[in-house]
């Protein structure tokens, strides 16, 4: 059986969810992990009825400090991770497990 099978009337079906998390997890292997993230709020977004709307936010802010200086400031790390485990939390409650499973593991 898919790995959506009960979001499919939100918007993804099993084989837009499973490409966004081979995305994601390529994105990390080529160490673009704010971009991975973004991505992840997305796919947030459409598979778990718009939890991920303000971590697309946050992460668009967190990309933009880490280009405008030019890597991303020990603190800001800090934050962004302290962003991800809210994410994280917010999907292991609105996906099952399986499809949380291969959320997380993407990154």
């Amino acid at each position: 059986m898919s790995v959506i099978r009960h979001y499919m009337t939100e918007g993804i079906d099993s084989a837009q969810f499973n490409n966004m998390v081979k995305r994601i997890e390529k994105m990390t292997d080529q160490n673009d992990h704010n971009g991975a993230r973004m991505l992840g709020a997305e796919l947030l977004e459409k598979a778990a009825r718009g939890k991920g709307k303000m971590f697309i936010e946050l992460y668009k802010a967190i990309d933009t400090i880490a280009t405008k200086e030019g890597h991303l400031p020990r603190e800001i790390s800090d934050y962004r991770f302290s962003v991800d485990k809210k994410m994280w939390a917010v999907a292991k409650q609105n996906l099952d497990k399986e499809q949380y499973d291969a959320f997380y593991g993407a990154y």
